[in-house]
C-alpha cells in the first residue's frame, strides 16, 4: 500500500522547497497500534514515510504532526481502511428470475470480506455454487476464483422444475453466502425419446410403443407440456401405419398404435412446431407370418410319392400375410436315389 508523504508548505500553499525537521505519525481515530519508523526528518520540504503499518483492521485517520523552534502544527489523513483476514463471504449481484437451463442475464457475484465486512482484494479464493433447501441441476461452471476479492459465476444456469430456488457460495472455512429466492420458469425447448420402439412384427402394432418426453433446456421434463408430436419413417420399408400424431398429458407423449408391413430394419423420426426433430435407434421389423403346413393332397408330413423327373406342386399356407402381399421364399430342393427295382422313391419333406 502506498505510504504517506508530507510537503512543508508556506501559507500561500506553495512548498517550502529548504524545509527541514521532525515529522511524526499517531494515530488520530481508530482502533489499532501504529508501527514501522513512526518519525521522520524532511528533506527539500517533504516527510517521506516508508514502512508504516497498523496492527488492527477498519478504518483509521493519521496525524502527522511538524514542529521546530518557533512553530509546531499538525494534518490529519482522510480515512484509511485496513483490510484484514478473509472471514466469510456476501452476494453482491445475480437475478431474480432465470429460465431453466438459460444463460442468466445477472450472473451471481460473490464478495470475499474480512471481519469488518471490507473486500479482501489479495489473493484469489475458489468458491463454490450449490443448491440451499431446494432441488435442481446446476450447468456450467460451479466452482470460479475470485478476482480482486470478487468470484463471478459467469456461466452458471439453474435448471430446476421447483418454480423457486436458492443458492449457497462456500469456500472452506468462510461463512457461507445463501441468495434470496430466485423463481424458475421451464420453457420447452427439446424432446427426448424415453422409450424406444421395440417388438415391430410385420403388419403388426409394435410390441413397445415409443414413448417422448418435452423438456427444457436444463433437460428436465415440463409437466405442463401439452405440445403435439407426430412421428414418421426415417428409414425403412413403409408405410408407416397408425395415429402419427399425438398431445402429450403432463409432458409426456405416449404412441399407442404404429405399425411397419414389411421386415427389416427401420428408425422413426418426431418432430414438434419450434423443437428439433428427434430420431428413434434403429430396430428390427421381424416377420409375423407363420407356416401351417402344406395344402392337401400333400401330406403335412410328406411329399406325395410322384414319378421320376415329374415336377412337384409345392402348395402352402402363411398365417398372417395381409391381402395382396408379396412374399419372398427360399426354396431347397433335395433330390433321393431310387432303389433299382423301383420306379419311384418317397421324398421327405424339408
Amino acid at each position: 500500500a502506498p505510504q504517506p508523504v508530507i510537503e512543508m508548505r508556506d501559507s500561500a500553499g506553495v512548498r517550502v522547497a529548504n524545509g527541514t525537521g521532525a515529522v511524526t505519525a499517531t494515530v488520530a481515530s481508530g482502533l489499532g497500534t501504529l508501527g514501522g519508523t513512526t518519525t521522520v526528518n524532511a528533506v527539500a520540504g517533504q516527510a517521506t514515510f516508508t514502512n508504516l503499518s497498523i496492527t488492527g483492521t477498519g478504518m483509521f485517520t493519521l496525524s502527522f504532526n511538524y514542529s521546530n523552534l518557533s512553530v509546531q502544527t499538525s494534518v490529519v489523513t482522510g480515512s484509511i481502511t485496513v483490510i484484514g483476514s478473509a472471514t466469510r463471504l456476501a452476494v453482491i449481484g445475480g437475478p431474480t428470475a432465470v429460465e431453466s437451463g438459460a444463460p442468466m442475464a445477472t450472473p451471481f457475484a460473490i464478495e470475499v470480506r474480512d471481519a469488518n465486512g471490507d473486500r479482501v482484494t489479495s489473493g484469489s479464493t475458489a468458491v463454490t455454487a450449490a443448491f440451499y433447501a431446494s432441488t435442481g441441476v446446476l450447468l456450467g461452471t460451479s466452482t470460479v476464483s475470485s478476482v480482486n476479492g470478487v468470484a463471478t459465476f459467469s456461466d452458471l444456469k439453474i435448471g430446476s422444475a421447483s418454480g423457486s430456488v436458492r443458492l449457497q457460495f462456500t469456500s472452506g472455512t468462510l461463512t457461507a453466502a445463501i441468495t434470496n429466492a430466485v423463481t424458475v420458469t421451464q420453457v420447452v425447448r427439446q424432446m427426448a425419446v424415453v422409450t424406444q420402439p421395440a417388438g415391430a412384427l410385420a403388419g403388426k402394432v409394435f410390441a413397445t410403443q415409443p414413448v417422448l418426453e418435452f423438456r427444457d433446456a436444463a433437460g428436465l421434463k415440463v409437466a405442463s407440456a401439452t405440445n403435439s408430436v407426430t412421428a414418421a419413417l426415417a428409414a425403412g420399408t413403409g408405410p408407416l401405419g397408425g395415429t402419427f400424431t399425438v398431445s402429450a398429458v403432463a409432458g409426456t407423449a405416449r404412441f399407442t398404435n404404429l405399425q411397419l408391413p414389411l421386415t427389416g430394419a427401420a428408425t422413426l423420426s418426431f418432430s414438434s412446431a419450434g423443437l428439433p426433430t428427434v430420431a428413434s435407434n434403429s430396430f428390427m421389423v421381424g416377420s409375423s407370418f407363420t407356416f401351417s403346413g402344406f395344402y392337401e393332397p400333400i401330406d403335412n408330413a410328406h411329399v406325395n410319392v410322384v414319378e421320376a423327373g415329374r415336377k412337384i406342386p409345392f402348395k402352402f399356407s402363411i398365417v398372417g400375410v395381409p391381402d395382396g402381399t408379396a412374399v419372398v421364399l427360399s426354396v431347397t430342393s433335395v433330390q433321393e436315389a431310387c432303389r433299382s427295382e423301383e420306379h419311384t422313391s418317397e421324398l421327405q419333406s424339408h
